[in-house]
């Protein structure tokens, strides 16, 4: 690592030491990012796990020796280990079946857990980026290296993370529909929880810090501190028990299915405009009916109102537009 010119976050620069760890954040974040994703496939199709070295230059001598490892996907080691294991790790894993642990080994038994060596994985990786890409802490810092990252790899990072944030949000659904049985029997119950629901497109990012809309509205430069789009329990609850409900109650189900799609939602949209005054992305839907269902997130907030409180795009709420209301605001993507 010295010989790049890493000798820690600080020191001495240069364009070229700049550049070298510029690409080992980006290419680790990408790679942290595409293992999270994998994680979900990999434990619900396979009862092992088979750890594959992949590092070519500079390779660990301690990830070299786990090469070839098979260990039941619930094992514990893999809360530690599963990779990537540090900065510019290319290890992967592979999923075994029943079927194939009885041609790998002759016992058709999983390997023995290796015993704790001190200092094989550092301490700041020495845990489980497929349970952590659902915690707020993990996807806060996501989101905010995003944005850290030049222009170019920015846009295919966010397009990574926004083809696989559906997989890392499973519970999602089963969370809206608990939400949604409590407000229809009288009782909600707000924990303070929060989750993670997405990223905003790199289309949006641009052209926020361009100060210039695709309608040609002119608006003051937004540089978004992170890309991450978060919500609140609370806000759910909000939304889903609003007054706007009391004469036309059908509503209701129709904005639990909004919700329900939310993580999915900024890539669906078929219009997402910007709201100055307010520093509000609002990403609309159209019906059938003519009108928008539109998702209204506040840009670069910090929500104290949890349990994790974290910068992030956050959610407010979800209103029904009229298309004359939505082309008073700036549009950023898509089209009315």
């Amino acid at each position: 690592m010295t010989r790049h010119g890493w000798t820690g976050w600080t020191g001495e620069e240069s364009d070229a030491r700049r550049a070298w760890r510029t690409r080992t954040i980006y290419r680790t974040n990408l790679r942290t990012s595409y293992m999270a994703g994998r994680w979900e496939q990999l434990r619900e199709g396979f009862p092992y796990l088979r750890y594959r070295h992949n590092t070519v230059r500079q390779p660990r001598e301690q990830h070299q020796a786990w090469d070839g490892l098979i260990l039941a996907v619930d094992d514990p080691w893999w809360q530690e280990h599963y990779p990537p294991n540090g900065w510019g790790c290319n290890c992967d894993v592979e999923g075994i079946s029943h079927a194939r642990m009885s041609m790998l080994r002759e016992d058709g038994q999983p390997d023995p857990t290796p015993p704790a060596a001190g200092g094989a994985v550092p301490e700041e990786w020495a845990y489980h980026v497929g349970e952590a890409a659902r915690s707020m802490p993990a996807a806060a810092a996501l989101g905010e290296r995003i944005m850290q990252l030049p222009p170019a790899w920015r846009e295919i990072a966010l397009a990574d993370a926004q083809r696989r944030q559906v997989q890392w949000l499973p519970d999602w659904p089963g969370f809206v529909n608990r939400v949604a049985a409590e407000v229809a029997g009288g009782a909600t119950r707000p924990r303070g929880a929060a989750t993670p629901l997405g990223f905003v497109p790199p289309a949006v990012v641009d052209v926020l810090a361009s100060g210039r809309g695709l309608d040609g509205k002119v608006f003051a430069p937004v540089k978004l501190r992170t890309a991450l789009v978060a919500a609140t329990d609370r806000r759910v609850y909000h939304s889903l028990r609003d007054a706007k409900f009391a004469d036309r109650p059908e509503l209701r189900e129709v904005f639990v299915e909004a919700m329900r799609a939310a993580p999915a939602w900024m890539a669906a949209a078929d219009a997402i405009v910007w709201s100055e005054r307010d520093r509000a992305l609002l990403i609309a839907r159209r019906r059938p009916a003519g009108d928008y269902l539109t998702m209204i997130v506040r840009v670069d907030y910090q929500e104290r109102r949890t349990r994790e409180p974290a910068m992030a795009v956050w959610l407010r709420t979800v209103e029904l537009y009229k298309e004359s209301a939505l082309r008073q605001y700036v549009r950023v993507a898509g089209e009315l």
